[in-house]
């Protein structure tokens, strides 16, 4: 209808012309637009898994903003089926238990409140994350505060929705991401898939 005044302009085959034209016009930026789209994603994801894998106890604005972008965006779940989710969880749980060493343990950053308030904007987007993809956890848990004692309990299986998690104090170990709501995932076998992954998915490995 939006185009039916052209007809009191031009001959029927003009208007023809020029609402396909329109149409392919309209099509092409959309497949350019998906295209972009899709880039943009696929490299944010790889370089979150590069942080995740390879960099040392460090924490930047940068990177944070590739975690916030992940959790709001969907992706595909035929590329990035709900296992893969699993294992990148797992890492990221590993990567927050170091950090939280190196900032509140070993005082690497000299109690910076800076680095301590981006470390906790990460364990935030991390346990949304969990939320998001509906993961289990296994817990170790202190017993008390004062962790010279080592003493500790494990919660076995607890879904991430019905545990809300704003830091890593209280935890004895990284906690765990459960396949399956049951079994704990081996760490290493974590980044060894991922990695390779991430290896396939940047042409390092055919």
């Amino acid at each position: 209808m939006k185009y039916f005044i052209l007809l009191n302009l031009f001959p029927c085959e003009i208007v023809d012309i020029i609402y396909n034209f329109i149409i392919k016009d309209l099509s092409e930026k959309k497949i350019r637009r998906c295209i972009i789209n899709y880039i943009t994603k696929k490299d944010i994801l790889y370089k979150s898994i590069d942080y995740l894998l390879y960099s040392k106890h460090f924490i930047c604005l940068e990177y944070i903003s590739y975690f916030g972008f992940i959790m709001n965006t969907n992706y595909n779940n035929i590329l990035y089926k709900n296992s893969f989710w699993h294992y990148y969880l797992n890492i990221f749980s590993i990567k927050l238990m170091g950090l939280y060493n190196n900032i509140y343990i070993i005082n690497n950053y000299n109690n910076s409140k800076i680095i301590k308030k981006q470390y906790k904007m990460l364990v935030k987007i991390w346990y949304k994350l969990c939320k998001k993809f509906d993961m289990y956890l296994k817990i170790g848990i202190y017993k008390n505060n004062n962790i010279s004692k080592r003493d500790y309990y494990f919660i076995n299986s607890i879904r991430a929705k019905d545990f809300e998690i704003n830091n890593f104090s209280k935890f004895a170990t990284s906690p765990q991401i459960l396949l399956h709501s049951n079994y704990p995932i081996d760490q290493s076998l974590s980044i060894d898939i991922i990695s390779l992954m991430s290896d396939v998915n940047m042409g390092l490995v055919s």
